[in-house]
């Protein structure tokens, strides 16, 4: 919520 733009944490589970 504090950023709408936020990384993707789970780079590994998603694949990309």
């Amino acid at each position: 919520m504090a950023r709408p733009t936020k990384p993707p944490l789970r780079t590994r589970s998603t694949g990309k």
